[in-house]
């Protein structure tokens, strides 16, 4: 851009800024991940990068901002698709993740049933590995909601919506490794 600034760029700068944040994430750098992100938001105020700017956020220990950013990220994404109401509902799953992170668990436990609401609806559209990932996350929310015979059967349903699919295996056993402790599932996983 310095060298030939009449020029447009392949590719815009905040989504540049967006992927380096991406790496430096993945890297470890927390700081630099979050100066990526901000910047990338000065030009676009993009959902996305709000969802991962508020994950790095809740994972260094700061989870009323990142509370703030998920907010945020809600108020714009439309609820026109099918695939923004699924990222609606991964975001009321994280503002849950972070309310729980606070202590708050009255409203840990609303936005938790607000995702599983949007993710119990989301059944009857998707199959494979979508149909998957929402069993996953059914899972999961059941399972924090304290309904776990309901979680066994989501994970179960999950592992036969894509039974190649190996982060299925893994998100679970995830899960488990921080759950109530559940042999038998663990052992079929």
């Amino acid at each position: 851009q310095k060298r030939w600034p009449a020029s447009k760029p392949p590719s815009a700068s905040n989504v540049l800024e967006f992927l380096i944040g991406m790496l430096e994430m993945n890297a470890g750098h927390a700081d630099e991940a979050q100066q990526r992100f901000e910047r990338s938001l000065a030009n676009d105020e993009d959902p996305g990068v709000l969802s991962q700017l508020g994950l790095l956020l809740e994972r260094t220990g700061r989870s009323k901002e990142a509370e703030q950013r998920y907010r945020r990220a809600l108020e714009l994404t439309p609820s026109d698709s099918l695939a923004d109401d699924l990222r609606r509902a991964e975001l009321r799953e994280s503002l849950g993740n972070a309310a729980r992170a606070e202590g708050n668990t009255q409203e840990m436990s609303a936005e938790y049933n607000r995702a599983l609401k949007a993710w119990n609806e989301a059944r009857s559209q998707v199959d494979g590995p979508t149909g998957a990932l929402v069993e996953m996350r059914r899972g999961v929310l059941l399972d924090q909601l304290g309904r776990h015979e309901e979680a066994v059967d989501a994970f179960q349903n999950a592992m036969s919506y894509a039974p190649q699919w190996r982060d299925v295996y893994a998100t679970i056993l995830s899960h488990l490794v921080s759950a109530r402790p559940d042999l038998e599932l663990a052992s079929t996983v």
